[in-house]
């Protein structure tokens, strides 16, 4: 592992860690613990997955899919796939990724109910119809 892979691991656990506890109220050793059990930091350390090269505001969102189901194994493909979904909808909505985690989990539970269900036929789509697709959904269930 080379100086800058190791930096960019320990920028990204760093910036995990102050968001678990932030958003959880959680305590140093709380947060420690859940993260060394996630599978998303086992992925952080592993080279060969190239999370390490990804954004905070991906990892952060991959970490909290992890967590609305955390009984559900998430292959590497849905969560990826899940994360492309709401960033490419954020980009044409013109809002955060954040704001479209929130609409598709709190607000709405198009994530739990079509998008990852539908993972099988939708990532076989094209982005374009993959994004409308969704935006239609947000749209009959009144959170665009």
């Amino acid at each position: 592992m080379t100086e800058k892979q190791r930096f960019l691991i320990y920028t990204h656990l760093a910036g995990l860690l102050a968001n678990v506890r932030e958003k959880n109220n959680a305590s140093i050793c709380e947060a420690v613990k859940f993260l060394l059990s996630n599978d998303v930091i086992q992925k952080l350390e592993d080279l060969e997955t190239g999370y390490y090269l990804e954004s905070d505001a991906y990892l952060e969102r991959t970490l909290n899919l992890q967590l609305i189901k955390p009984d559900t194994q998430f292959t590497d493909s849905i969560l990826d796939f899940t994360v492309f979904c709401i960033e490419n909808v954020a980009e044409k909505i013109g809002v955060g990724g954040d704001e479209i985690y929130r609409r598709l989990t709190r607000d709405s539970d198009i994530l739990d109910t079509y998008i990852i269900p539908s993972y099988d036929s939708l990532h076989t789509q094209g982005k374009e119809y993959i994004v409308n697709d969704i935006i239609d959904c947000m749209r009959e269930q009144a959170v665009i």
